[in-house]
């Protein structure tokens, strides 16, 4: 069904271009949970019932030989909607404070431990030289990274740096300004001092490049920093927008009123930019549940400029 505010009106659902002969009973979910797709990609596309001429919604999955994903999209093809048993998982995660508890050898992380696997498996691939991570806030999270690279690289001693950018370091754990694999950048994350850093660090410790962003988590300030450092990313780099599940969306946590938060960034930013970033399903959902819906990333290909979908900010 598709409800509104003053009515609810039955829907013709198309699967991959054939029409779905199904009741008014059944659900979105329910049709693509019944519905067994072959190996590849499949689209669903969903009319009000008759009108052939309207599009309503669309979406996009696709399917391997192990394992489908339908489930977890929704009918505007980007909204995660997680099955009963992980939405209460998540809400149990964070209603219980336990994402605040996560360590990385006694220093603070607060990060998702199935996040943080799927990490490691994306930069053993991947074997970045630089990752650049915005947000340092106790620093676990970065000594992770930095021990990780240092394991990815020993074998081959290959250089390597981690880039870490916040205003606030008072909280920080000692250990991160005397890692020799970590530099702390101390400034707002939209300046363009961080451009001009990474800049300079691409050209020092040359190879592929994993960012991850995980400092303020409001729209405006997410989107800033995008259109900063996206622009820097090469073919096959690999970004993370962190922290999506916060508000205002399926399956949001609901902790605060964040309003228009990360979520909203990278889907007003992907929507604007089609061709610089392709989104990686698999990764996301790999584990079946994820700190970061709709945040897992890999550059494109892509000669033209990025689009700015918010001014560019300096903040004092």
């Amino acid at each position: 069904h598709f409800t509104g505010t003053e009515e609810e009106r039955c829907l013709d659902i198309f699967y991959d271009g054939a029409f779905l002969d199904v009741t008014c009973e059944q659900t979105y979910d329910r049709i693509l949970r019944d519905t067994v797709p072959t190996p590849g990609k499949h689209v669903i596309w969903v009319r009000p019932e008759g009108e052939l001429t309207v599009l309503l919604a669309w979406s996009t999955f696709t399917v391997n030989a192990t394992h489908k994903i339908p489930e977890y999209l929704s009918e505007d093809g980007v909204t995660i909607r997680m099955p009963e048993e992980v939405h209460n998982y998540h809400q149990w995660w964070y209603r219980k404070g336990v994402w605040g508890e996560t360590r990385w050898m006694g220093v603070a992380a607060q990060k998702q431990p199935m996040d943080m696997w799927n990490y490691q498996e994306i930069i053993y691939q991947l074997k970045p030289t630089l990752l650049v991570e915005i947000g340092t806030n106790f620093g676990g999270s970065s000594l992770f990274f930095a021990n990780l690279l240092q394991n990815v690289h020993s074998k081959e001693g290959r250089r390597f740096k981690v880039m870490t950018v916040d205003l606030e370091d008072w909280q920080q754990d000692p250990a991160i300004k005397k890692h020799p694999h970590i530099e702390y950048v101390k400034t707002y994350s939209q300046r363009p001092l961080v451009r001009e850093r990474m800049s300079a660090l691409k050209k020092e410790f040359p190879g592929p490049v994993w960012m991850i962003l995980d400092g303020a988590h409001d729209r405006m300030t997410v989107l800033q920093e995008l259109q900063l450092l996206v622009p820097l990313l090469d073919e096959g780099d690999y970004l993370v927008v962190e922290d999506t599940n916060l508000d205002g969306h399926v399956d949001a946590v609901l902790l605060k009123r964040w309003g228009p938060c990360a979520y909203d960034a990278i889907l007003e930013f992907a929507s604007k930019n089609r061709g610089a970033l392709k989104r990686d399903v698999e990764r996301e959902f790999k584990f079946g549940f994820s700190q970061s819906p709709l945040g897992w990333w890999v550059r494109r290909a892509d000669s033209r400029e990025i689009v700015k979908v918010v001014r560019d900010d300096n903040p004092p």
